[in-house]
């Protein structure tokens, strides 16, 4: 006799996909920490006497994104973190539209990393990965059946 027990979506995620998402947090949390903390620029000025004396100072020194860029740089840096929450949330939901919708969050956030690719770009590659590993293993959750 077939078993006619209903069909029950399990409501948590895989454990890939827990991992992922944990993995995308922590590195947009640090590329926002980076851009106060990071000294990614250098520079260097010299000057010397008008009268030829000899005399010339140099100073150098490194500047963070923010110190360069100012908080331009933390809202361009804190895209990967706003969708990786959106992503999590849409994936702890369930139901195919929220995958829909987690998979075109990360594929906009990934046409913006190769967009950025020149500048901070290749620092958020890493979260661009890990959300599409999160997606396709959230997709993978199968149906159970309860008491059979």
């Amino acid at each position: 006799m077939a078993d006619t027990q209903p069909l029950v979506r399990e409501r948590s995620l895989p454990f890939t996909a827990r991992v992922a998402l944990v993995l995308a947090l922590v590195w947009s949390v640090l590329l926002v920490l980076a851009a106060f903390t990071l000294p990614l620029y250098g520079y260097s000025s010299s000057s010397a006497t008008v009268d030829g004396s000899g005399g010339t100072e140099e100073i150098t020194g490194t500047a963070t994104l923010v110190q360069v860029n100012g908080w331009t740089a933390v809202l361009v840096l804190a895209i990967p973190l706003a969708v990786t929450l959106l992503v999590g949330l849409l994936l702890g939901v369930g139901g195919r539209g929220q995958r829909a919708g987690a998979w075109a969050l990360t594929a906009l956030l990934g046409v913006f990393t190769v967009l950025a690719l020149l500048s901070v770009g290749l620092f958020m590659v890493p979260v661009v990965v890990a959300l599409m590993v999160a997606c396709a293993s959230a997709g993978s959750r199968a149906a159970r059946t309860v008491g059979g």
